[in-house]
């Protein structure tokens, strides 16, 4: 049992463990690690993938549930909306009523830009499918998607998560590059799509390999 795990980095209190003891004034509660698989073995294995287009594909979020913030997203991208682009929106699991509400919301803009995953994939090929995307973002406030943010770094995809949540803290005292995504606001889009560099995508895989292989 241990209070500051490891890949929090010396010192640095889980911010999700620091959370709980302060709603709940239990400050000698202990953090037990615990992870279970996270895709990176299976993600580092697959082959280089061959893009064939320049449309630049994005994901956004992971499933149908509130907080995914699918429509708060949507004022920051709606002027990316005749560029370029697909979108890929998981929605294989969670609430119809709220994948509806977020369809009324996407589909007037985006039309046929945007694609809903809803059929459920197995592990390897929805890593596979993955492999397609070129930016992903994630608009929870908490920790949600962590599997699908492994696996997208490892695979060398550009992530941009909100600061106030802990996968944020949880990456950045990793050091892993992940990007704001309040920073899109003042982002042109070639500034947005800007993949990462050679280097940053190496440094990602071999950190993302010492903490969760």
């Amino acid at each position: 049992v241990v209070d500051n795990p490891p890949y929090m980095g010396s010192g640095n209190m889980n911010k999700e463990l620091a959370l709980v003891k302060k709603l709940y004034n239990t400050p000698k509660l202990k953090h037990l690690p615990f992870i279970f698989n996270q895709n990176f073995d299976l993600a580092i294995s697959l082959p280089i993938y061959q893009k064939e287009s320049n449309t630049i594909i994005i994901q956004i979020g992971n499933s149908a549930t509130y907080e995914n913030n699918h429509i708060d997203l949507l004022p920051i991208i709606k002027r990316f909306a005749k560029e370029d682009i697909n979108i890929n929106i998981p929605f294989a699991y969670g609430s119809n009523i709220y994948a509806n509400e977020v369809k009324n919301h996407y589909s007037p803009l985006f039309k046929k830009k945007i694609h809903y995953i809803e059929d459920f994939l197995s592990r390897e090929e929805y890593v596979k499918k993955l492999q397609q995307v070129d930016i992903c973002i994630m608009y929870h406030n908490r920790s949600q998607a962590l599997g699908n943010c492994i696996s997208l770094l490892t695979l060398g995809k550009k992530l941009y998560l909100k600061t106030n949540n802990p996968l944020w803290s949880l990456f950045k005292n990793i050091g892993v590059f992940v990007y704001d995504v309040n920073s899109i606001k003042s982002l042109c889009f070639q500034q947005f799509i800007e993949p990462l560099t050679k280097t940053e995508i190496e440094s990602n895989i071999a950190r993302l390999s010492a903490t969760f292989s």
